[in-house]
């Protein structure tokens, strides 16, 4: 379904964007077969559980560690999978089953080694939005948002639930402690890329033993001592009194006290919360601006440290008793998730621009594929993963402004030589960050002949609080700023085409191409936004409830409260302003950033003289199935094409 017409073709050069990928190209690079990391019964180390199948039809499977490859667990009833877990024991599988596009779905569970008649059993735990699950021998305890409230249930083995807690917010739900009497959770009043309040629940009656608030706690002190020579320490802030952020990381195997991050303005420390006691700081300055996760050693000795530092990952054993690390691989690309197998051996998911995910290990076993060989294999085998279709280069950079320096990569064919046509990919989010991680989306343009920049502008995670929280309470505008600030600079280098820069993204990287366009609109020769936000005050009345607390979070009130603020913020504002020609794609189920508001951008821009393809198609807030995304790339790269051939560039 489409509003109009999708934009024209425009004659191109052999070397030209918009040749190197087409037809089956582009979905091809959607494709592929992919592995999670394993999950291991901790009681019982010989069995395991990964996902694994293309986007969209993910399958539970069981591996023996040791073994040729995971055996399927479950038949075509399952497709839609997100998560799966096992338990303590290894007797029972659990998984999350989407029963639409939104997310939304039930979780079921069936034993280990089914019977070949065992039936396929939901959980009594309601449909909704899994926000996390926790499984041990026995029981388990599953969170699921429905609407604005989520609910945390406790369940047994047989399927049987009880509810333990209730919050009118979003929780994200952590894990049992090794006597399964504790859980924790974190309620979130700023959507999940803004730690929250810290609760430990009693699992039998869901009473809340102890919290942590964000200000209920100093921040890390300036005498903590760093773990490595290059790592900044952070400061006390005058009294030592600011608010910081905690996040719990993992349960101690043996005691029940919380390993947590403690975030202040300028870093992290690791800390130690026991629920009964208090909290103390370890007084160790960690070498990273975000730690993501830590998990124990089998030993109980040494922690597994996953870290980000200037939005690159990186793996560390920490050993708390000497306050002392050890890297581990990789060097390059990017680590997805990292976890420690009951043998002590470090298994990550690994993947880089030009590079597919693997599941391997540190000393360099990797995870394998179903092959035709494997007879445990049914039904038949996925076919191979289709290679990425060239090479790409990544470089880092940073640009300085007088508020810190605006992270980023580029991303190109190797040899690329002169200013070059460039797509701004702006990520979305805006809790998230860009790093050197397979992005079909990005191998897609480079194959097809543009360069890529990604841009973390403030907002993004993964260079330090400070940064994250540097756009709070004026959304949009800052972005933007920094984006722009990024393109003059790459232009200024012989990076980037002037007169052919483009801008694209999906959910708020889209509303940031839509915000930019209008606002900095000499710069842009074409913009196309995938699920927007593009009339900011009529898309927070479409809105469900849970986005309408994220943007009360960001802009520091609700429309009425704060009008000012989105009518800056909108991209309706600068609609007028607008001169590039404009592609967006909604979709008619989207309760995040509905299509009534981008048909009300759409209209204020062609009644200012803009050019607009408005395609609507049955989808909600984005899509998942790979021909679907292909498709959607295709009018992209093709609109951004005839932009490039224009006879007559942006003035």
């Amino acid at each position: 379904m489409s509003d109009d017409d999708a934009p024209g073709h425009g004659a191109a050069g052999d070397d030209a964007p918009g040749q190197g990928v087409a037809g089956d190209g582009i979905e091809a690079l959607f494709g592929g077969v992919f592995w999670t990391l394993p999950q291991w019964a901790a009681c019982e180390p010989a069995r395991a559980v990964v996902l694994s199948g293309a986007p969209g039809d993910r399958q539970v499977h069981l591996w023996t560690p040791g073994s040729r490859a995971p055996r399927r667990l479950l038949a075509a009833p399952a497709t839609g999978v997100t998560q799966a877990r096992i338990s303590r024991d290894g007797e029972q599988v659990w998984w999350f089953r989407r029963e639409g596009e939104e997310g939304a779905g039930r979780w079921w569970s069936v034993p280990y080694d089914p019977a070949a008649d065992a039936p396929l059993r939901p959980v009594e735990v309601p449909a909704g939005t899994p926000r996390g699950a926790s499984v041990g021998s026995g029981m388990a305890v599953l969170a699921v948002a429905r609407g604005a409230v989520t609910e945390v249930y406790r369940v047994d083995a047989t399927g049987r639930c009880r509810l333990i807690h209730k919050a009118e917010r979003t929780v994200t739900l952590g894990e049992l402690n090794a006597s399964q009497s504790r859980i924790w959770l974190t309620e979130h009043s700023g959507g999940q890329g803004h730690p929250g309040r810290l609760i430990v629940l009693g699992t039998e009656d869901g009473h809340q033993e102890a919290a942590l608030t964000p200000e209920s706690h100093p921040s890390p002190t300036a005498d903590a001592t760093p773990l490595t020579a290059d790592a900044t320490p952070p400061t006390a802030g005058g009294s030592g009194a600011t608010p910081s952020s905690v996040a719990a990381l993992s349960w101690h195997p043996h005691a029940d006290t919380l390993t947590i991050r403690v975030d202040g303005p300028d870093g992290a420390v690791l800390g130690t919360w026991d629920p009964r006691r208090g909290m103390r700081c370890e007084g160790t300055r960690l070498p990273a601006d975000d730690i993501v996760s830590a998990a124990w050693f089998p030993d109980a000795r040494r922690l597994l440290l996953h870290t980000t530092r200037r939005g690159r990952s990186h793996l560390h054993g920490y050993d708390p008793a000497t306050a002392t690390t050890r890297t581990l691989g990789p060097s390059h690309g990017h680590v997805d998730a990292a976890c420690v197998a009951p043998d002590g051996r470090v298994w990550l998911r690994w993947s880089a621009a030009a590079h597919r995910p693997r599941v391997r290990t540190t000393d360099g076993e990797v995870l394998p594929h179903p092959t035709p060989a494997c007879p445990d294999t049914s039904p038949p085998p996925v076919p191979p993963v289709p290679p990425v279709p060239l090479a790409i280069d990544t470089r880092h950079f940073k640009v300085d402004r007088p508020y810190g320096p605006v992270p980023g990569l580029v991303k190109s064919r190797p040899g690329q030589q002169g200013s070059a046509t460039t797509v701004f990919c702006l990520h979305g989010g805006p809790a998230t960050h860009d790093k050197d991680t397979w992005d079909p989306t990005v191998a897609a343009l480079v194959a097809a002949g543009f360069t890529v920049v990604q841009v973390n502008y403030r907002g993004s995670t993964g260079h330090g609080r400070r940064w994250r929280d540097a756009a709070l309470h004026d959304p949009g505008l800052a972005e933007a700023e920094d984006i722009l600030a990024v393109r003059d600079h790459l232009v200024a280098d012989g990076v980037v085409d002037a007169r052919r820069s483009f801008l694209y993204g999906s959910s708020w990287g889209g509303y940031l191409a839509l915000l930019c366009a209008g606002t900095s609109p000499r710069s842009w020769a074409g913009a196309a936004a995938e699920a927007p936000v593009a009339d900011y005050i009529m898309a927070y009345d479409d809105e469900v409830d849970e986005a309408k607390a994220f943007d009360r979070f960001l802009f520091g009130g609700s429309p009425v409260e704060v009008p000012e603020r989105y009518r800056r913020a909108s991209p309706l504002t600068y609609a007028h302003r607008v001169r590039c020609p404009v592609l967006i794609i909604s979709g008619l189920r989207d309760t995040g950033c509905s299509v009534r508001q981008a048909r009300s951008y759409s209209e204020a821009l062609r009644q200012a003289g803009g050019t607009v393809a408005h395609h609507v198609c049955d989808m909600g807030h984005g899509t998942s199935d790979p021909r679907r995304r292909a498709a959607h790339l295709r009018l992209v790269v093709d609109h951004f094409t005839a932009a490039a051939h224009a006879s007559v560039p942006p003035a």
